[in-house]
């Protein structure tokens, strides 16, 4: 399969990719190789939103409690 890239350096992905998608962009001699790395995270969690609360301060509320457990995973993939 060939695209074009347009005068603004674009260019229209196949239907299979979709947005949020991670890509892998590796070159290899003069040719550009893209590669699909995983589909999107879905979110399981409805999104972050701030709230003031009845004494004035604003908290962020949302998500599912973090616990250390969840912490320990995600800085095991922090560079």
């Amino acid at each position: 399969m060939t695209r074009t890239v347009d005068p603004k350096r674009r260019l229209v992905l196949p239907d299979h990719f979709h947005s949020g998608d991670v890509v892998e962009i590796q070159t290899e001699g003069e040719d550009v190789v893209i590669v699909r790395r995983m589909k999107a995270v879905e979110r399981k969690h409805p999104k972050a939103r701030l709230v003031r609360r009845k004494d004035g301060t604003t908290v962020i509320a949302g998500g599912a409690p973090v616990n250390d457990e969840i912490v320990k995973r995600i800085m095991e993939d922090f560079p």
